[in-house]
């Protein structure tokens, strides 16, 4: 299942658990995605997928369709994206995918929390536009690490 969470904005922490996810999750997923678009405000993202299940194909192919669609947008809002895999051999297969089709915008497939906080507050400090992100980017740390 997918959770997305901004209340921490603009930090949005995008988080895939063990649960399976439906195409009424993803649904509602890019509902809350496309509110946060609206904001047209930078920011940065952190897609923690460490406890994912497999997502099925109509949901993926959901989720690519949203990509798409969005992409225009996100170039300019998206300061960077860390996804947190814990598979180093689907952290290849990420890594040879984005090699093929980048995305407009800065993003890093991470094995840890700390390579996903140092890539974001790097990508913030280059971009300029979201002073606070490493102060935003340890709190979040700190919560999720208890």
């Amino acid at each position: 299942m997918i959770h997305h969470d901004v209340s921490h904005w603009p930090l949005a922490v995008v988080r895939v658990d063990s649960v399976p996810t439906t195409k009424e999750n993803v649904l509602a997923f890019v509902t809350s995605q496309r509110a946060m678009l609206a904001r047209r405000e930078p920011f940065i993202e952190v897609a923690d997928a460490l406890d994912a299940s497999v997502i099925p194909a109509v949901e993926r192919r959901l989720l690519a369709d949203w990509v798409k669609e969005s992409n225009d947008q996100a170039k300019r809002l998206c300061v960077g994206v860390a996804v947190l895999v814990s598979s180093p051999i689907i952290r290849g297969a990420m890594n040879a995918v984005l090699w093929i089709r980048s995305p407009e915008f800065p993003l890093h497939v991470c094995a840890t929390e700390h390579e996903a906080v140092t890539f974001l507050s790097r990508a913030a400090e280059d971009d300029g536009r979201i002073p606070e992100a490493p102060a935003l980017l340890r709190s979040w740390s700190r919560r999720r690490t208890g």
